[in-house]
Protein backbone atom coordinates (compact mmCIF):
# COMPACT_ATOMS: atom_id res chain seq x y z
CA UNK A 1 0.00 0.00 0.00
CA UNK A 2 1.39 3.57 -1.25
CA UNK A 3 1.76 6.30 1.64
CA UNK A 4 0.79 9.43 1.12
CA UNK A 5 3.47 12.16 3.33
CA UNK A 6 2.72 15.44 3.62
CA UNK A 7 4.41 18.72 4.23
CA UNK A 8 3.75 19.83 8.02
CA UNK A 9 1.40 22.46 8.61
CA UNK A 10 0.39 24.00 12.06
CA UNK A 11 -3.87 23.88 11.72
CA UNK A 12 -5.15 26.01 14.65
CA UNK A 13 -8.32 25.63 17.03
CA UNK A 14 -11.55 25.45 15.47
CA UNK A 15 -12.66 28.80 16.27
CA UNK A 16 -9.36 30.38 15.82
CA UNK A 17 -7.37 32.10 12.94
CA UNK A 18 -3.65 32.02 12.41
CA UNK A 19 -1.99 35.61 13.32
CA UNK A 20 -0.17 37.33 10.47
CA UNK A 21 1.43 40.78 9.95
CA UNK A 22 -1.26 41.68 8.17
CA UNK A 23 -2.91 41.81 11.98
CA UNK A 24 -0.04 44.85 13.16
CA UNK A 25 -1.30 47.96 14.21
CA UNK A 26 0.69 49.37 11.46
CA UNK A 27 1.11 47.64 8.51
CA UNK A 28 4.69 46.32 7.01
CA UNK A 29 6.47 48.34 4.52
CA UNK A 30 7.86 45.52 3.09
CA UNK A 31 6.87 41.84 2.93
CA UNK A 32 8.27 39.65 0.41
CA UNK A 33 7.04 35.84 1.15
CA UNK A 34 7.96 33.07 -0.95
CA UNK A 35 5.09 30.75 -0.10
CA UNK A 36 2.48 33.47 -1.39
CA UNK A 37 2.61 32.22 -5.08
CA UNK A 38 1.17 35.06 -6.47
CA UNK A 39 3.78 37.26 -5.62
CA UNK A 40 6.25 35.40 -7.73
CA UNK A 41 6.67 36.20 -11.77
CA UNK A 42 8.48 33.12 -12.80
CA UNK A 43 10.16 32.52 -16.30
CA UNK A 44 10.55 28.32 -15.36
CA UNK A 45 12.04 28.32 -12.15
CA UNK A 46 13.68 31.43 -12.76
CA UNK A 47 12.73 34.89 -10.24
CA UNK A 48 12.34 37.78 -12.55
CA UNK A 49 9.84 39.36 -9.96
CA UNK A 50 8.70 39.57 -6.14
CA UNK A 51 6.36 41.49 -5.20
CA UNK A 52 5.94 42.76 -1.75
CA UNK A 53 2.83 42.45 0.05
CA UNK A 54 3.89 45.83 2.32
CA UNK A 55 1.64 48.94 2.03
CA UNK A 56 4.15 50.40 -0.59
CA UNK A 57 3.72 49.38 -3.39
CA UNK A 58 7.15 47.67 -4.81
CA UNK A 59 9.16 44.66 -6.11
CA UNK A 60 11.96 43.32 -6.39
CA UNK A 61 13.13 42.78 -10.43
CA UNK A 62 16.04 41.35 -12.20
CA UNK A 63 15.35 41.74 -16.01
CA UNK A 64 19.08 39.65 -17.20
CA UNK A 65 18.19 36.16 -17.21
CA UNK A 66 21.62 34.68 -16.10
CA UNK A 67 21.25 36.68 -13.16
CA UNK A 68 17.84 35.50 -11.88
CA UNK A 69 17.63 33.44 -8.63
CA UNK A 70 15.81 30.77 -8.38
CA UNK A 71 12.53 29.16 -6.66
CA UNK A 72 12.48 26.42 -5.01
CA UNK A 73 9.66 24.33 -3.96
CA UNK A 74 10.72 22.23 -1.15
CA UNK A 75 13.70 24.75 0.43
CA UNK A 76 12.00 25.06 4.04
CA UNK A 77 10.75 21.99 5.36
CA UNK A 78 8.62 21.13 2.54
CA UNK A 79 8.05 24.89 1.27
CA UNK A 80 9.56 27.17 -0.92
CA UNK A 81 12.31 29.77 -0.71
CA UNK A 82 14.12 31.62 -3.14
CA UNK A 83 18.17 30.97 -4.19
CA UNK A 84 20.62 33.31 -4.63
CA UNK A 85 23.57 32.28 -5.70
CA UNK A 86 26.66 34.65 -6.01
CA UNK A 87 28.21 32.41 -8.55
CA UNK A 88 25.71 33.36 -10.88
CA UNK A 89 25.40 36.96 -10.08
CA UNK A 90 22.00 36.38 -8.56
CA UNK A 91 19.74 39.83 -7.02
CA UNK A 92 16.88 41.25 -7.16
CA UNK A 93 16.68 45.39 -7.16
CA UNK A 94 13.26 46.68 -5.63
CA UNK A 95 11.34 49.00 -8.09
CA UNK A 96 10.98 51.35 -5.10
CA UNK A 97 11.99 51.77 -1.59
CA UNK A 98 11.14 50.80 1.06
CA UNK A 99 12.38 53.47 3.03
CA UNK A 100 14.93 56.54 1.94
CA UNK A 101 16.37 58.14 4.77
CA UNK A 102 15.07 56.12 7.90
CA UNK A 103 15.28 56.59 11.05
CA UNK A 104 14.01 53.45 12.71
CA UNK A 105 13.70 49.84 10.66
CA UNK A 106 13.02 46.63 11.92
CA UNK A 107 13.47 43.30 9.81
CA UNK A 108 12.54 39.43 10.63
CA UNK A 109 13.19 37.13 7.76
CA UNK A 110 13.43 33.09 7.38
CA UNK A 111 16.62 32.28 5.67
CA UNK A 112 18.44 29.30 4.79
CA UNK A 113 21.97 30.04 4.62
CA UNK A 114 24.36 28.24 2.41
CA UNK A 115 28.32 28.24 3.93
CA UNK A 116 29.57 25.56 1.32
CA UNK A 117 29.73 28.27 -1.39
CA UNK A 118 32.14 30.30 0.80
CA UNK A 119 31.19 33.42 0.66
CA UNK A 120 32.00 35.80 3.54
CA UNK A 121 29.55 38.20 4.17
CA UNK A 122 26.60 37.06 2.50
CA UNK A 123 24.80 40.02 2.55
CA UNK A 124 20.85 39.79 1.25
CA UNK A 125 19.97 43.30 1.96
CA UNK A 126 21.70 46.08 1.32
CA UNK A 127 20.17 49.92 1.05
CA UNK A 128 22.94 52.28 0.07
CA UNK A 129 23.55 55.00 -2.41
CA UNK A 130 26.59 55.38 -5.09
CA UNK A 131 28.10 57.07 -1.97
CA UNK A 132 28.98 55.44 1.61
CA UNK A 133 25.84 55.75 3.48
CA UNK A 134 24.15 52.03 3.95
CA UNK A 135 22.22 49.85 5.97
CA UNK A 136 22.54 46.62 5.05
CA UNK A 137 21.98 42.74 6.55
CA UNK A 138 23.79 39.66 6.45
CA UNK A 139 22.69 36.00 6.23
CA UNK A 140 25.98 34.68 7.80
CA UNK A 141 29.60 35.75 8.02
CA UNK A 142 32.61 33.31 8.15
CA UNK A 143 32.39 33.02 12.10
CA UNK A 144 28.81 31.74 11.47
CA UNK A 145 26.91 34.84 13.16
CA UNK A 146 24.58 37.27 11.01
CA UNK A 147 25.37 40.41 10.78
CA UNK A 148 24.07 44.44 10.40
CA UNK A 149 26.61 47.12 8.80
CA UNK A 150 25.40 50.92 9.35
CA UNK A 151 27.23 53.93 8.76
CA UNK A 152 25.67 57.22 8.05
CA UNK A 153 26.55 60.63 6.60
CA UNK A 154 29.82 61.13 8.83
CA UNK A 155 30.46 57.81 10.73
CA UNK A 156 32.70 55.02 10.51
CA UNK A 157 31.07 51.58 9.84
CA UNK A 158 29.20 50.23 12.86
CA UNK A 159 28.96 46.22 12.37
CA UNK A 160 26.48 44.30 14.79
CA UNK A 161 27.50 40.61 15.16
CA UNK A 162 25.10 38.28 16.13
CA UNK A 163 24.75 34.60 17.89
CA UNK A 164 26.34 31.70 15.66
CA UNK A 165 23.05 29.80 14.12
CA UNK A 166 23.59 26.93 14.93
CA UNK A 167 21.66 25.20 11.90
CA UNK A 168 21.18 25.90 8.16
CA UNK A 169 17.87 27.35 8.74
CA UNK A 170 16.77 30.01 11.16
CA UNK A 171 14.90 33.13 11.74
CA UNK A 172 17.11 36.77 11.97
CA UNK A 173 16.24 39.60 13.28
CA UNK A 174 17.82 43.15 12.51
CA UNK A 175 16.74 46.39 14.25
CA UNK A 176 18.32 50.13 13.43
CA UNK A 177 17.74 53.04 15.89
CA UNK A 178 19.31 56.36 14.40
CA UNK A 179 19.95 57.22 17.91
CA UNK A 180 21.24 53.80 19.21
CA UNK A 181 18.68 53.48 22.04
CA UNK A 182 17.81 49.95 20.68
CA UNK A 183 19.94 48.60 17.89
CA UNK A 184 20.10 44.79 17.71
CA UNK A 185 20.55 41.75 15.98
CA UNK A 186 19.08 38.26 17.07
CA UNK A 187 18.66 34.85 16.42
CA UNK A 188 16.27 32.30 16.76
CA UNK A 189 14.32 34.92 19.36
CA UNK A 190 17.48 34.58 21.65
CA UNK A 191 19.77 36.83 23.47
CA UNK A 192 19.99 39.84 21.81
CA UNK A 193 23.44 41.70 20.15
CA UNK A 194 23.26 45.11 20.62
CA UNK A 195 25.04 48.17 19.54
CA UNK A 196 24.85 51.91 21.28
CA UNK A 197 25.73 53.98 18.38
CA UNK A 198 23.89 57.28 18.44
CA UNK A 199 24.29 58.72 14.75
CA UNK A 200 22.63 61.89 15.56
CA UNK A 201 21.39 64.01 12.86
CA UNK A 202 23.43 61.94 9.87
CA UNK A 203 21.46 60.88 7.39
CA UNK A 204 21.42 57.45 5.64
CA UNK A 205 19.98 58.52 2.28
CA UNK A 206 19.88 55.90 -0.26
CA UNK A 207 18.28 55.25 -4.06
CA UNK A 208 19.15 51.54 -4.32
CA UNK A 209 18.17 48.39 -2.44
CA UNK A 210 19.34 44.99 -3.20
CA UNK A 211 17.72 41.33 -2.22
CA UNK A 212 20.62 39.07 -2.62
CA UNK A 213 23.40 41.65 -2.64
CA UNK A 214 24.41 45.20 -2.36
CA UNK A 215 25.68 48.15 -4.12
CA UNK A 216 29.60 49.13 -3.01
CA UNK A 217 29.60 52.40 -4.36
CA UNK A 218 30.11 51.82 -7.99
CA UNK A 219 27.59 49.17 -9.00
CA UNK A 220 25.59 46.28 -7.48
CA UNK A 221 27.34 43.09 -6.18
CA UNK A 222 25.58 39.69 -5.39
CA UNK A 223 26.37 38.65 -2.30
CA UNK A 224 24.02 35.81 -0.73
CA UNK A 225 24.83 32.17 -1.23
CA UNK A 226 21.39 30.44 0.32
CA UNK A 227 17.67 30.20 0.36
CA UNK A 228 15.17 33.08 1.80
CA UNK A 229 11.58 32.46 2.60
CA UNK A 230 10.13 35.38 4.36
CA UNK A 231 11.20 38.74 4.80
CA UNK A 232 8.95 41.56 6.74
CA UNK A 233 10.29 44.87 7.21
CA UNK A 234 8.60 47.73 9.01
CA UNK A 235 9.73 51.36 9.67
CA UNK A 236 9.22 51.74 13.41
CA UNK A 237 9.85 49.56 16.23
CA UNK A 238 7.33 47.08 16.94
CA UNK A 239 5.97 46.48 20.52
CA UNK A 240 7.50 43.54 22.67
CA UNK A 241 4.37 42.10 21.65
CA UNK A 242 4.44 42.83 18.30
CA UNK A 243 8.17 41.03 18.08
CA UNK A 244 7.15 37.99 20.35
CA UNK A 245 4.07 37.23 17.58
CA UNK A 246 6.24 37.78 14.29
CA UNK A 247 8.96 35.24 16.10
CA UNK A 248 5.90 32.78 16.54
CA UNK A 249 4.38 33.62 13.56
CA UNK A 250 7.81 33.55 11.45
CA UNK A 251 8.93 29.70 13.28
CA UNK A 252 6.21 28.15 13.30
CA UNK A 253 5.14 29.07 9.31
CA UNK A 254 8.87 27.85 8.56
CA UNK A 255 8.95 24.48 10.80
CA UNK A 256 11.21 26.19 12.77
CA UNK A 257 8.89 26.71 15.95
CA UNK A 258 11.60 23.99 17.77
CA UNK A 259 14.16 26.88 17.52
CA UNK A 260 12.20 29.19 19.79
CA UNK A 261 14.06 29.08 23.38
CA UNK A 262 11.93 27.74 26.21
CA UNK A 263 9.63 30.15 27.81
CA UNK A 264 8.48 31.86 24.59
CA UNK A 265 4.91 32.93 24.54
CA UNK A 266 4.76 31.06 21.24
CA UNK A 267 6.86 28.28 21.94
CA UNK A 268 4.10 25.40 21.51
CA UNK A 269 1.75 26.81 19.60
CA UNK A 270 1.13 29.30 16.92
CA UNK A 271 -0.53 32.85 17.78
CA UNK A 272 -3.55 33.22 16.76
CA UNK A 273 -6.49 36.16 16.32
Amino acid sequence: MSQIILPFRYYPAQGSELWTPDNLATAPVGWLDADDASTLTLVGNDVSAWTSKGSLTTSANQSTSSQRPVYNATSFNGKPGIRFDTTNSELLKLTNLMFSDPNEIYCITAINRDLAIGNGNGLWFGHRSEGTRLIQFSGVTAADEILMQLRGSGASLVQVSGAPTGGAEYVGEYQFDVTGSDTFVRVNAGTKTSDTTNFGTQTFTSTIQIIGGFNNGGGDIAAFNGFLAEAVFLNYKPTATEVEKLQGYMHWKWGLEGDLPPGHPYKSAAPTV
